[in-house]
């Protein structure tokens, strides 16, 4: 016995017998070899990882450091504090850049960012001959982490956390390589700027998958 198996297909109309088709020589396969492991690679393709809250957070630790975050809570904190500020006005420019993801929780995510990326610059209004007075130019002031509400973990590293129970909304701009996170009782959207558009729908899904199987109220039904 050599091992190998030639393949016959049923005789046609006009044949008698088996047919031993050729591709250039008769088609052989390996017993017990090359088929098996065809089969196997063929199961490997067709299978997908089940979608999990935990695959959700690994797939955001994975893909988020390295881009550009601005904190929701920092936004409307800073524009709450704009709007006290009589004789100085303040402004900042540039993002955050994420360095670490953690979800301490299957519904916590916890982004950690480097605030260091954030120019902060302000103006003094000074009176002299005018009685409205006058704006000073811009300058660069005090760095932008003293205007954080977050807990810092390491200098300029600041630490915001998402709790997906309380996400309204997850949603990209029209721009199309920006992710809003919309959390209830926070005036101001947080801002993930990943900048390539082909991950904003994987990202996209990730979050609304955590946002849903979050929800606290998904038990009722509606």
């Amino acid at each position: 016995m050599s091992g190998k198996t030639t393949v016959k297909y049923p005789a046609g109309p006009s044949q008698q017998g088996g047919v031993e088709m050729k591709f250039a020589k008769t088609l052989r396969i390996a017993k017990g070899g090359v088929l098996v492991a065809c089969i196997a690679l063929a199961g490997q393709v067709a299978a997908q990882p089940e979608q999990t809250a935990e695959g959700a957070q690994k797939f955001l630790a994975m893909t988020l450091p390295q881009n550009g975050y601005q904190s929701g809570t920092f936004v409307a904190s800073f524009e709450e504090l704009k709007g006290r500020l009589v004789f100085r006005r303040i402004k900042f420019s540039g993002t955050a850049r994420v360095v670490d993801v953690r979800s301490p929780d299957l519904c916590v995510t916890e982004i950690l960012h480097d605030t260091s990326f954030i120019d902060l610059q302000s103006s003094e209004r000074v009176y002299d001959t005018s009685d409205q007075g006058r704006w000073l130019p811009w300058e660069k002031s005090s760095p932008a982490h003293q205007y954080y509400p977050q807990n810092f973990v390491n200098g300029t590293i600041a630490k915001d956390t998402i709790s997906w129970s309380d996400v309204t909304q997850v949603k990209a701009t029209s721009s199309g390589a920006t992710v809003l996170i919309h959390q209830r009782g926070v005036d101001s959207a947080s801002s993930v700027y990943l900048g390539a558009t082909d991950l904003v729908a994987r990202v996209l899904y990730a979050m609304e998958f955590l946002r849903m199987n979050c929800d606290k109220a998904a038990g009722t039904g509606f």
